[in-house]
């Protein structure tokens, strides 16, 4: 989640549609027409109707904001400091703990690669 404005990941987890461009890495968390709308960066008249299509269309809204609420149940915090300490582990070779509590040095996928095929080894 660092590096994601937090106004907009509190609108999607709280069912908002939102209206966003296809800049800093939001491509990576918001789908157009499915949980959100881009626009042209800088461009007025895009961003205008965007937003005029929304409160137009409360079905629309509905969906989007819907389908954005649902995405963001897999970017909790407990969830993004699990994933970080994962990152942590794999860069000086520990994987997660095993059920006796203790990590053991491994070249095998963790919690982060299994979570996020884009990190897989």
């Amino acid at each position: 989640m660092e590096g994601m404005p937090l106004v907009l990941l509190e609108a999607m987890a709280s069912g908002m549609p939102v209206v966003t461009t296809e800049s800093s890495g939001m491509t990576d968390l918001v789908e157009d027409s499915h949980d959100g709308l881009f626009v042209i960066p800088g461009d007025a008249e895009s961003l205008s109707a965007a937003i005029v299509k929304l409160c137009r269309d409360p079905e629309l809204r509905v969906r989007l904001g819907s389908a954005a609420q649902e995405k963001m149940k897999r970017y909790t915090w407990k969830k993004t400091a699990r994933r970080t300490e994962a990152v942590f582990n794999r860069a000086i070779g520990i994987r997660p703990e095993t059920s006796a509590g203790l990590g053991t040095q491994t070249s095998e996928p963790d919690l982060f690669a299994a979570t996020n095929p884009r990190f897989a080894p």
